[in-house]
């Protein structure tokens, strides 16, 4: 009983000194919502590998039009909400919500501190208004692929076709292995 209680105040005092919200074991939503992850990523880096091979500005087309599509494909298909964010977004309809945020700044943290970001994952229970719902994101690394579009050098134009189609963009300057961002999949519970 002894070990218990002090394992739950150990457990207790690191949530509130992290401010993040706690992580649980790994179920069945994890795995579900891990498959979700990947099918988004997958897809997406297949479309987007067809279209470079045109241009790059022919893959900005791709991310604009076809990355929310494939997002609302899969939500409607499998009951959830899933999508991209990051600390720096090119479409402002990505920006993270508080929650992904926070989240996000402690992928953040623990990739300045030598963590793998392809490791990084993070889910949660939340008890909201009437229901409760499961969280997860997955870390989203910078590939060779991605910095094309997001790298620290860019063709003037390239750089003219993400202004075009993105005036606020802040989603350039990545290396890659850089933490570019993250999926996250959003399923009501109950």
């Amino acid at each position: 009983m002894k070990g218990w209680l002090l394992t739950s105040m150990l457990l207790a005092t690191s949530v509130v000194s992290s401010g993040a919200e706690p992580t649980r074991a790994p179920d069945a939503d994890d795995t579900v919502d891990r498959a979700l992850a990947k099918q988004l990523a997958t897809e997406l880096k297949a479309e987007l590998t067809q279209a470079l091979q045109v241009s790059p500005e022919n893959a900005i087309n791709v991310c604009k039009t076809r990355a929310p599509q494939i997002a609302a494909e899969i939500s409607a298909e499998s009951n959830v909400t899933i999508g991209r964010t990051s600390l720096r977004v090119r479409n402002p309809a990505n920006a993270p919500s508080d929650w992904q945020r926070e989240v996000l700044n402690d992928f953040q943290r623990r990739h300045d501190a030598g963590e793998p970001a392809t490791a990084m994952e993070y889910s949660t229970v939340v008890a909201m208004d009437g229901y409760t719902e499961h969280r997860y994101m997955k870390a989203i690394v910078t590939e060779p692929l991605c910095v094309t579009c997001h790298g620290q050098q860019l063709s003037p134009a390239l750089e003219q076709a993400i202004a075009a189609k993105y005036p606020s963009d802040e989603a350039t300057g990545f290396s890659v292995g850089d933490l570019r961002g993250a999926v996250y999949v959003v399923r009501r519970l109950r």
